[in-house]
C-alpha cells in the first residue's frame, strides 16, 4: 500500500502519475496576512514558524498568472481575467492564481472517478468556487458544505465569523460516493425513517438515531486547548471532519492525498480507515508534527521523501 510523506513544495504533483489518486483534501492557506507559530502542548520551548500566510504581488505571481493565461481551460483564463479587473495585481490575487495553479494539478492526479474537497475560507470561497468551476467545470460541483465551530471569529464590528467553506467537486459524473449518517438527538420524527432505530447512548444517556448528514456540518468541534488530538500546529483539523468526508468519498484501499498536510491528520484518518495515502508540506515543523503524531499512532511503515531545502 502506498503510503509517503513528502517534504517538499507541493509542485511536487506534477511529478506523479496522472489519475493515480481517488481522493483530495486540499486545506491550503487561507490568505490571513499572519505567520503562524507551533507550540507543542506540555512544551516550554518558544513557538516555532509553523508557516507565513501572507503573499506579494511580485514576479513569481506574475509568471503564474502568465502560466494560466494558457491553460487549456477557457472557463480558468476567463475567471482570473475577471478577478484581476475586480482586484487588481495585488496580494489577493497573487493568492488565488497560486490556489489556481496548484487545484489545476490535482484535476490531473484525480481518476475519472474521484473527487477533491478544499477547505476555505469563508472571505475567499465564492473565488475558489468560480476557480474550482474552471477547472473542474460547472456541472462537477457537487456541494458548497459549511462547517460551523465555536471557537474564535469573534468581535464588536460584525457578526461573529464562525465557519470555513469545504468545496466539493467530482472529476467527472461517475464518481464514488457514500452519504454519510450522524447521531441526531433530535427528539422531533419528522422525516423519520423506521429502517433507522433508535440507539442508546451510555455516556450521554439519552436515545439518538442515525440522521442523513446534510451540508452544514454543526455536530464536530474545532480543535480547543484542551482536546486530546491536539498538537499544537496552528491550523490543525479534527479527525470527525477528515473522517466524514474519507467515508463519504473513498473506499478501503484507495488513494487520499493531502497536498497541505500540515499536523497530519489526513493521514493519520487515512491509515485508521485503510486507505493507501500521499502527505505533502514544505514547513519543516508540518512534517516534524506529522511525524510525531504518525510515530504515536504506532504507523512507522511509510516512506518518507525529502527534496530540496524548504523552510
Amino acid at each position: 500500500m502506498t503510503k509517503q510523506l513528502y517534504r517538499a513544495d507541493n509542485s511536487i504533483m506534477q511529478t506523479f502519475a496522472a489519475g493515480s489518486v481517488d481522493l483530495i483534501y486540499m486545506d491550503p492557506p487561507f490568505n490571513s496576512r499572519a505567520k503562524h507559530r507551533i507550540k507543542p502542548s506540555r512544551s516550554p520551548a518558544e513557538p516555532a514558524l509553523a508557516f507565513n500566510d501572507t503573499w506579494q504581488w511580485n514576479e513569481q505571481a506574475q509568471s503564474s498568472w502568465e502560466q494560466l493565461q494558457n491553460h487549456h481551460s477557457a472557463a480558468l483564463r476567463y475567471t482570473l481575467s475577471y478577478l484581476r479587473t475586480v482586484l487588481g495585481p495585488s496580494p489577493d490575487l497573487a493568492y488565488l492564481c497560486t490556489l489556481a495553479e496548484q487545484i489545476s494539478w490535482t484535476h490531473r492526479l484525480l481518476r475519472a472517478t474521484g473527487s477533491i474537497y478544499l477547505h476555505c475560507a469563508s472571505n475567499y470561497s465564492h473565488y475558489l468556487r468560480l476557480v474550482m468551476e474552471g477547472v473542474f467545470g460547472r456541472g462537477n460541483f457537487r456541494n458548497q458544505i459549511i462547517w460551523s465551530y465555536r471557537t474564535g471569529g469573534v468581535s464588536k464590528r460584525h457578526f461573529a465569523r464562525k465557519y470555513d467553506v469545504i468545496l466539493f467537486f467530482s472529476k467527472s459524473q461517475d464518481y464514488h460516493f457514500r452519504l454519510p449518517r450522524y447521531r441526531s438527538y433530535q427528539k422531533k420524527r419528522y422525516g423519520y425513517n423506521p429502517r433507522y432505530p433508535e440507539h442508546y447512548d451510555e455516556e450521554a444517556k439519552s436515545y439518538y438515531h442515525l440522521s442523513v448528514c446534510r451540508d452544514v456540518w454543526e455536530d464536530i468541534p474545532a480543535i480547543g486547548t484542551s482536546n486530546r488530538e491536539r498538537t499544537g500546529f496552528p491550523t490543525q483539523k479534527p479527525e470527525a471532519l477528515l473522517e466524514r468526508i474519507l467515508e463519504a468519498s473513498s473506499k478501503p484501499g484507495q488513494l487520499v492525498m493531502d497536498p497541505f498536510s500540515g499536523s497530519g491528520t489526513t493521514l493519520v484518518v487515512a491509515e485508521r480507515l485503510d486507505r493507501c495515502w500521499q502527505g505533502i508540506d514544505r514547513s519543516n515543523a508540518a512534517i516534524a508534527t506529522t511525524q510525531r503524531r504518525l510515530q504515536e499512532a504506532g504507523i512507522t511503515n511509510y516512506d518518507k521523501v525529502e527534496t530540496g531545502r524548504n523552510p
